[in-house]
């Protein structure tokens, strides 16, 4: 192999602006906020992991592990609203993306059940941005993509 350059920049903007258009988010950024989050229903996409799972004669198949990290001030009005306003989004996004499960660019799916290791998957939780509470939701989004790499030789 020579020159094989992991470069998930096309993985994390794409997601990010498929994330924009489903309407179920204020604020969409790639990586963590460092500050105080503004908006009702936010996200953060972030890499995991990027490795080889397969290769072609002309390129590496990779698989990126992508978080998509949904937030909502433990706070907000209406306060017995914030599981389920975080639920909700969850689902119609999840549900968007297996309708939509090739996002576009150079990916070729959605890797829904793991066939390259562990599926899609949600975890629940709580973070705390910048002395504020929030009820979060971590997507794990493994994302197989064809011909990434710049230079690849078998």
């Amino acid at each position: 192999m020579a020159d094989v350059a992991f470069d998930p920049t096309a993985t994390l903007q794409y997601i990010e602006q498929y994330a924009n258009t489903t309407g179920y988010f204020t604020a969409v950024q790639i990586g963590e906020p460092k500050g105080a989050i503004e908006f009702d229903m936010a996200a953060s996409i972030f890499m995991e992991s990027v490795s080889v799972v397969e290769t072609t004669l002309v390129s590496p198949i990779e698989l990126h592990s992508v978080t998509f990290r949904v937030y909502r001030n433990m706070l907000a009005e209406p306060i017995s609203e914030a599981e389920t306003q975080v639920s909700t989004a969850v689902s119609e996004f999840l549900k968007s993306v297996f309708a939509n499960f090739t996002l576009g660019s150079t990916t070729r799916c959605v890797d829904v059940a793991g066939q390259y290791g562990s599926g899609v998957g949600a975890t629940w939780g709580y973070i705390d941005v910048s002395g504020v509470m929030h009820r979060v939701c971590d997507i794990a989004l493994p994302v197989i993509v064809d011909e990434s790499s710049s230079e690849f030789a078998a």
